[in-house]
């Protein structure tokens, strides 16, 4: 299932749960004509959790051309949908 906003572009997984509630094991963005995603590890079996970095980050106050500037720069570039 695809969940769609202006700007982005999330995949559920109906079968994959966390918690009881469907994953979302990507999400694409489209930005100017190229298609950007990024993944969710935790959507995943089996990852070591201390193979993850966490760290606290909030994007309140990002106005939308910062949003996108900061996906084309940190998302993946180069996908295949299959």
């Amino acid at each position: 299932m695809l969940v769609q906003s202006e700007a982005r572009r999330c995949k559920r997984c109906p079968r994959s749960r966390l918690f009881g509630i469907p994953v979302v094991p990507f999400v694409t963005s489209t930005i100017e004509g190229h298609l950007y995603a990024v993944v969710n590890v935790h959507a995943f079996d089996h990852i070591e959790q201390s193979m993850l970095k966490h760290s606290a980050v909030t994007f309140d106050g990002e106005d939308e051309g910062a949003r996108l500037a900061r996906r084309a720069k940190n998302w993946i570039a180069a996908i295949d949908i299959v």
